[in-house]
């Protein structure tokens, strides 16, 4: 059996959807007793979206975005609070956790929009990012309070936040007045809330201080 194979069931979705038929189980107790079998999703070289059994837990969280969809409607009915949040997540750093785990606390599920390299360099130009989506979308993955993570290539996530339709839209409190998807969120009966920002955290200051201390010119 080759090390990635397209599945006619499409990824961690699939499972969940089995199982929770086979043992009448709603997904979320499902996930909580950790009945789901060994991991199955992933994106293949191709960019193709396929299945491996050897992968590891988090990864069956990054989802094509019409099955994390499918499981959205299924939260849904079972009357879940869905959040979501999205960002670029570039050098990973304490002030993004700081914004996931307020995410967290929000709600019941936890959906994480990664801007795509293509959306990256679209919002913040050519020399960014420094690390690329996939390994993005991985780290963000391995974190406890995400349920959930979709990669996406606009440059504006306002038509991804309709499709959601989250009950709760979290974005920092830097983007008061300013957070996309808001009028519509609300519109439809959700809430926005705003993270407190960790000052001195960013990605912007990392690089301009490796820049500093290891670029031209430096001691």
């Amino acid at each position: 059996m080759p090390l990635c194979r397209r599945s006619s069931l499409r990824g961690s979705l699939a499972v969940v959807l089995a199982a929770s038929t086979k043992i009448g189980l709603p997904f979320s107790e499902i996930q909580h007793k950790r009945l789901l079998p060994p991991p199955i999703s992933c994106f293949a070289p191709d960019r193709s979206f396929c299945y491996d059994a050897r992968m590891t837990t988090s990864q069956t969280k990054i989802m094509p975005i019409p099955d994390a969809l499918a499981l959205r409607d299924i939260l849904r009915q079972e009357g879940r609070c869905v959040v979501w949040t999205n960002g670029c997540y570039d050098l990973f750093h304490a002030g993004h956790v700081a914004s996931i785990e307020f995410a967290k606390s929000q709600g019941d599920i936890l959906f994480v929009g990664i801007s795509s390299d293509q959306s990256v360099k679209l919002n913040k130009g050519d020399l960014r990012p420094v690390v690329d989506e996939m390994n993005r979308a991985r780290v963000i993955a391995a974190l406890e309070a995400v349920d959930v993570v979709v990669l996406f290539g606009e440059k504006d996530v306002t038509g991804l936040v309709k499709q959601f339709q989250p009950d709760v839209l979290v974005k920092g409190a830097d983007r008061a007045g300013q957070v996309l998807g808001q009028d519509f969120v609300e519109s439809h009966g959700g809430r926005v809330a705003l993270c407190p920002v960790v000052e001195g955290l960013s990605t912007t200051s990392l690089i301009d201080k490796v820049v500093k201390a290891y670029g031209p010119g430096a001691p």
